[in-house]
């Protein structure tokens, strides 16, 4: 067999394990570890088998590559799925089930006061945000009224946060925060719906458009998208057992076209099928589908030409052994991106990023660091019910982080753990003043 032949059996093995996992076991599919691998495989695993010939032809030790690529996803299934306990996931699963079928009033009274605080908290962060970046100089409005220069402005619009608080605040407010009070909305519609009241699932809706507006006015292409998932996985979750999987595959279908609206507006071109296909086919799927690996290759081949960069990758850690870190991805980047200013930044998955750091050592890294997300479930199985699904939600959203950035960048600025303290804290609050 060829080198193409055995990644492409890797891939169908991959997706044989994890469709036989669907069939009989679909709660394990609320794991963490099991999200980032199902990610990991549709994003990853199965370009890099379409790009086989390419990085056999490009890197100097491909089956290097080839092991990383797909052991990460199959070895990963095997220790999550048969090894690790999955007690907690089919407790949650059970639970959502019963929450699908039932209309508890004190728990619609939870998703309402945690609402109202997220609300409060997203308006105070956007007035703070807005005074230091004006609505005329963010990236979002700069797509709207000059297109051409909406890149740069977005850039510019960053310089003006020079309070890192703030940085932090709004980072928090675009990945967890603000899904969090996106996805309590849609229930809240959904609900008002169920009820015939038309009027208050208006209200519910505004909110919603305005808060989608708010997260998106630094002009990311991508926020608006992991929105509308957010939208569609509350949804499945909340009507669990009825899941029809040809209406999620047209929703996540859907995603797309968003995205690729905003993206003609950015370059400027005129809203046509020809364009909005050109857009779809080449830069968004393009983006989705094969910048994940790129950069993952030019990690690899940065290696295995130059050597593993060892523990001075960690920045943090290494500043802590009181070693200089290196910048990678800004290194990476302006090594193998075709640009002309000093400063531009390839990030990309974890497992790319510790392979470079220590070579084939780096998977056994992501793979215990993988099984540790598991461990926010326990978090989870303590939640009231009426936080469940948001939870869920917007960790799975959060998720999508681990395919393009570093393992400790998701967790902090990318959601994961702030989503978990987020939903923890609202509960406690919410629950312990006994409001009403």
């Amino acid at each position: 067999m060829s080198f193409n032949d055995i990644n492409y059996l890797a891939c169908l093995i991959t997706s044989s394990l994890l469709l036989s996992i669907f069939i009989f076991r679909k709660y394990l599919f609320l794991k963490p570890s099991l999200i980032v691998i199902v990610l990991f495989h549709i994003l990853i695993q199965w370009s890099a088998a379409v790009n086989s010939e390419y990085i056999k032809s490009y890197l100097p030790f491909h089956w290097d590559f080839f092991i990383i690529v797909h052991g990460f996803p199959l070895i990963g299934i095997y220790l999550s799925c048969f090894i690790v306990s999955n007690k907690q996931s089919k407790k949650i699963w059970e639970r959502l089930l019963y929450i699908g079928q039932t209309i508890d009033s004190k728990q619609i009274k939870l998703q309402k006061k945690s609402l109202i605080i997220l609300l409060i908290l997203t308006v105070l962060i956007t007035l703070v945000y807005l005074s230091y970046v004006p609505l005329s100089q963010t990236g979002l409005y700069s797509i709207l009224t000059d297109p051409l220069n909406s890149s740069s402005a977005r850039e510019e619009s960053f310089k003006l946060i020079n309070n890192k608080i703030l940085r932090y605040a709004y980072s928090f407010m675009r990945e967890s925060f603000g899904p969090l009070l996106v996805v309590l909305c849609t229930l809240q519609i959904n609900l008002a719906l169920s009820q015939k009241k038309i009027l208050l699932a208006f209200y519910f809706s505004f909110i919603l458009i305005m808060t989608s507006v708010v997260i998106s006015l630094a002009g990311s292409r991508a926020t608006l998208g992991e929105i509308i998932l957010a939208i569609i996985l509350a949804n499945m979750l909340n009507n669990i057992r009825k899941i029809n999987p040809l209406l999620v595959l047209i929703g996540f279908v859907l995603v797309t076209v968003p995205i690729v609206l905003l993206s003609l507006l950015r370059e400027g071109r005129a809203l046509t099928f020809e364009n909005f296909w050109l857009m779809l086919s080449i830069g968004i799927f393009g983006r989705i589908f094969l910048t994940p690996l790129k950069t993952g290759i030019w990690y690899a081949h940065y290696a295995q030409t130059q050597g593993f960069w060892g523990i001075v990758g960690i920045s943090k850690i290494a500043s802590f052994l009181g070693l200089e870190g290196v910048n990678i991805p800004n290194y990476i980047g302006l090594n193998y991106m075709n640009v002309s200013i000093d400063s531009v930044s390839a990030n990309t998955s974890f497992v790319f990023a510790y392979y470079s750091y220590f070579g084939l050592i780096g998977l056994l890294l992501c793979l215990i660091f993988l099984l540790c997300l598991d461990y926010g479930l326990i978090v989870v199985s303590q939640l009231s019910d009426g936080l469940l699904i948001p939870c869920i939600s917007v960790l799975a959203i959060n998720c999508l982080g681990f395919i393009s950035s570093d393992y400790t960048t998701v967790l902090l600025t990318g959601g994961f753990l702030v989503t978990l303290l987020t939903v923890t804290i609202l509960d406690k609050i919410v629950t312990n003043l006994r409001i009403k």
